[in-house]
C-alpha cells in the first residue's frame, strides 16, 4: 500500500469514527496603529482518545486527551482546538510521515 493510500485511508477512518471539532487560529488584523486580533477558525473532524494510567506523567498530565486529525490541515501547537463548546490547548503536535506523505496528526490537548 502507498503512503498517498494510507493517507487517503486515514481520511476516511477518522471521517467515518470521529466528530466535528474546530482549530482556532488567533491572525492579526486591523491597521499598523489599531491592531487587532481576530479568530480564524478552521473545521476539522477528529478521533478523541484518551491517554492510558502508563502513558501520564512528564509531558502528559492528567486530563489531557489525544486527538487524530487526518493530515488535510496542518495543526500548529499556538492555535486551540475547540470541541462542542469547549476550547483545548494544543500542548503538541506529532505528524505520522512515513516518506513523503503526511497520513495524519496526532494532538496532545488540555483544558
Amino acid at each position: 500500500m502507498s503512503h498517498a493510500s494510507l493517507a487517503a485511508l486515514a481520511v476516511r477512518m477518522i471521517a467515518a469514527n470521529g466528530r466535528e471539532m474546530v482549530l482556532r487560529e488567533m491572525v492579526e488584523s486591523g491597521t499598523a496603529y489599531n491592531p487587532t486580533l481576530t479568530p480564524v477558525d478552521t473545521p476539522v473532524v477528529g478521533v478523541v482518545e484518551t491517554y492510558k494510567l502508563q502513558e501520564i506523567g512528564g509531558l502528559v498530565q492528567q486530563g489531557d486527551k489525544r486527538v487524530l486529525l487526518s493530515a488535510e490541515v496542518v495543526p500548529k501547537p499556538e492555535m486551540k482546538l475547540v470541541d462542542g463548546s469547549t476550547e483545548y490547548e494544543i500542548i503538541d503536535v506529532g505528524e505520522v510521515k512515513p516518506g513523503d506523505v503526511s497520513i495524519l496528526f496526532a494532538l496532545q490537548i488540555r483544558r
